[in-house]
């Protein structure tokens, strides 16, 4: 691993700092193939590849935000300067030929807290000070051939870009994240607020589709959306972390659910490509609503005391005087399997002991952690993961052994996780123990970082105003992991051997055997009539029936459609008289008898 540190002014102060450095809040990173153009037009026996181009966005404690072009593979192949028989050191000098500035974007008024490429490549979200949100974008006409994303490189100015101002109607926004289709966002604000935003029908249309200002009680300072698509997550100086699931939409209800449930993060090898595509198609064309109400993450119960044990509640995060920083940064594993979280407290028992870590929620299962990152000396603030999956190691030690999370599939992901003044690297193989730690990189405290997409490159900001770049070398952090691809292989007749099943005889010659199966076996069906008879031995309520002896008047039980209301239970006592539709209650009759 080797680290740089450029001595350039990413950021220029105000007016009245001139020559300094303005503090860096956010950085974004977007890398950039060649086009198909390009790939099919150059030569096949050329030798020098066209290069890839990495466009960097920078947002700062000013009103603006620069675009850089980095060739961060010319740092490997440029040699170290000479020196000394002195022991040589991780940190190098270069002479920055890597960096490039390429415009300036300035459409804000007031400082810029988050940035953010989307995963297509098309867009760029910038977001600051008074709820402003600028979608940077390429032209539509810049797109054809599926290669907009490279019109990046070729940017000079603003205007080259397409510019859309988004109304968000809320105070300073924090922190963005994008949907994997790149056709939402999502913002947390200082009002508390959590607001997605959806692609209208028009071409750089964007407007507000849901908004939750209710479940948080203070400052949003970081928001996370599921690289699946199915969770949005925010964290708040509230001391909570919440986690919104998107409701099951679609037009057939039962595949939504078998294709959503199947959806948990562990990529499967022969069918992770089918699924992936359904899920992405399903949450794509759906309308975004959230399943009721958000799951809170705030307190963890422990019992307490000797023999008469209690239930204690520990707070999961810390408060905002001791964080001392504006972001909680928030991110899933580039899996989804995992939800990380910074700022997090871990105590075990103790008063006032309590250390800082981080924590790792299983997808689905928020119940409780599923892992803890212990042992922090400052609270962490930042987590990012690395968009490369590795393999897993094939030695495995016996603290390794002991370190494995249940889960095992057939990948280790790696992620980021930034403290005020150091730099961890951990994976989802061996919970628990860094694979990669680097500390005083800076005066100030660290604000983000982001990766490089072949995970070589780690990019680490911070609030003085400078960049570091951490440089690993091919096959330092693993090999890098390839899915398996199904193969579908045509289905050949497996010949029968002779002593499988019984000898046939010999055919006589000229003939040939033929193998009849056995018939099988008749359904039996059983017509059941639409109306059957009711028995006799059921048992019926008998209606009684009064019926005078002798003189009765006019007034009896007329016989006028009897038939089709008596019972049969009526019938067969073969009372006189017949019952009617309605019950009528029978008048006496009073007879004179002199």
């Amino acid at each position: 691993m080797r680290i740089h540190t450029p001595q350039i002014l990413w950021h220029n102060g105000t007016q009245n700092d001139n020559g300094k450095n303005a503090p860096l809040l956010s950085i974004s990173l977007l890398s950039i193939e060649p086009p198909e153009h390009v790939l099919t037009s150059s030569s096949p026996t050329s030798t020098t590849p066209y290069p890839t181009v990495d466009i960097l966005a920078t947002a700062g404690n000013t009103a603006e935000v620069h675009l850089w072009s980095l060739d961060l593979a010319a740092t490997f192949t440029t040699s170290p300067p000479a020196q000394s028989s002195a022991p040589q050191s991780i940190f190098q000098t270069s002479d920055y030929d890597f960096i490039r500035h390429v415009c300036l974007l300035e459409r804000h008024e007031r400082s810029v807290n988050s940035v953010a490429f989307s995963p297509d490549g098309l867009n760029l979200l910038s977001a600051g000070d008074g709820g402003v949100i600028i979608l940077w974008a390429v032209p539509a006409s810049k797109r054809g051939k599926g290669n907009g994303r490279y019109f990046w490189s070729d940017v000079v100015k603003e205007s080259d870009l397409a510019c859309k101002v988004v109304n968000a109607s809320c105070e300073d926004i924090m922190d963005v994240s994008w949907a994997p289709d790149s056709k939402r966002f999502v913002v947390g604000s200082l009002d508390h607020s959590v607001i997605v935003f959806e692609q209208g029908g028009g071409e750089g249309e964007w407007s507000c589709v849901w908004r939750n200002n209710r479940d948080h009680v203070s400052y949003v300072q970081g928001v996370s959306w599921d690289p699946l698509g199915g969770y949005v997550a925010s964290m708040g100086s509230d001391r909570v972390c919440r986690v919104w699931g998107r409701k099951k939409v679609g037009q057939s209800k039962k595949k939504e659910k078998k294709v959503l449930a199947e959806s948990n993060g562990v990529v499967d090898d022969e069918n992770a490509t089918q699924k992936e595509t359904e899920i992405k198609t399903l949450l794509t064309n759906g309308k975004f609503e959230v399943h009721g109400r958000s799951k809170a993450m705030k307190y963890r119960e422990a019992f307490v005391g000797g023999q008469h044990q209690q239930i204690k509640k520990y707070n999961l995060f810390a408060d905002e005087s001791t964080v001392e920083s504006f972001f909680r940064r928030l991110s899933w594993t580039t899996d989804g399997a995992f939800l990380v979280t910074p700022t997090a407290l871990w105590d075990t028992g103790d008063e006032n002991k309590a250390s800082f870590a981080t924590y790792l929620w299983g997808r689905h299962r928020f119940d409780k952690p599923m892992a803890v990152l212990s042992g922090l000396e400052k609270p962490s603030v930042v987590v990012r993961p690395c968009p490369t999956l590795f393999t897993i190691p094939k030695t495995k030690s016996e603290s390794c052994k002991e370190n494995t999370t249940k889960i095992t599939p057939p990948y280790r992901s790696i992620f980021a996780v930034l403290t005020l003044d150091s730099v961890l690297l951990y994976d989802t193989f061996q919970i628990g123990t860094p694979i990669a730690i680097a500390r005083g990189l800076h005066y100030a405290g660290l604000t983000d970082c982001t990766w490089t997409s072949d995970g070589r490159h780690l990019l680490v900001s911070s609030s003085d105003g400078y960049i570091s770049v951490l440089q690993f070398a091919e096959g330092e952090l693993g090999t890098v992991y390839t899915p398996k691809k199904a193969v579908t292989r045509p289905v050949k007749p497996r010949p029968v051997h002779q002593n499988e099943g019984e000898k046939l005889p010999p055919c006589p010659p000229g003939q040939s055997a033929t193998i009849i199966a056995p018939p099988s076996k008749k359904i039996k069906r059983t017509i059941v009539p639409a109306t059957t008879p009711k028995s006799d031995k059921e048992k019926k309520r008998i209606t009684p029936v009064l019926v005078s002896t002798t003189h009765v008047s006019s007034q009896r039980v007329k016989n006028d459609d009897a038939t089709d209301v008596v019972t049969g239970a009526v019938t067969d006592l073969s009372l006189e008289g017949r019952v009617k539709k309605k019950k009528k209650r029978i008048q006496p009759t009073l007879i004179d008898l002199s």
